[in-house]
């Protein structure tokens, strides 16, 4: 069962959101962006429209956590705990880490470069017609992880869109009891003198 996201903590460019009981595991997911104004030449998936600023900002890095997965086939060495996309460089890094496996004091990590993985992505899309171009198992991986990078992307942009429209719903709310402290309901007036 799915619990709604709801921001914990917002920073200054920060958004801190914390989850419980999720299917896929997700226990946190962070976003710091830049409160400058966007540079142009960055690419949208670079870009949030953040409510608190009320206008566009650059994302400089994603955050996600996962809980160990007890009931998976894979082995804890084998699970994603953390990834982390940096976006603070033109070429990007994405970071993965994963649990500890019992008995053991490290955890596994690898980092790619985001500009690569997009580079064999495009290249893989250009030879779409191609039958004897399978997919490497390098290829599956890249695309799995530029896959895990647009579902963190989507979201926080949900979550976004999502706390933004509880604001408005609760700025009418508020004006709405505005209202009627300025003018009070004449049944109540008459109710009042009876």
């Amino acid at each position: 069962m799915k619990n709604p996201a709801r921001p914990e903590e917002e920073l200054k460019n920060k958004t801190l959101e914390k989850f419980k009981n999720r299917t896929d595991k997700l226990v946190y997911r962070s976003v710091v962006y830049d409160t400058k104004e966007p540079d142009p030449t960055k690419p949208l998936s670079m870009k949030l429209t953040e409510r608190n600023h009320g206008r566009e900002v650059t994302i400089m890095k994603l955050t996600q956590k996962f809980e160990l997965d007890e009931d998976s086939k894979k082995k804890p060495a084998e699970q994603i705990k953390k990834t982390e996309i940096n976006l603070k460089t033109d070429k990007g890094e994405i970071s993965i880490f994963y649990h500890f496996s019992k008995g053991k004091i490290t955890a596994g990590s690898e980092s790619f470069c985001r500009a690569d993985l997009i580079g064999s992505a495009t290249a893989k899309m250009d030879n779409v017609g191609d039958k004897e171009n399978e997919e490497t198992k390098e290829q599956q991986i890249n695309k799995q992880i530029l896959d895990m990078e647009v579902k963190c992307h989507e979201g926080v942009r949900q979550a976004e869109t999502q706390a933004k429209s509880e604001a408005e719903a609760k700025q009418q709310i508020e004006k709405y009891i505005q209202q009627q402290r300025v003018s009070p309901n004449p049944e109540e007036i008459f109710d009042k003198i009876l």
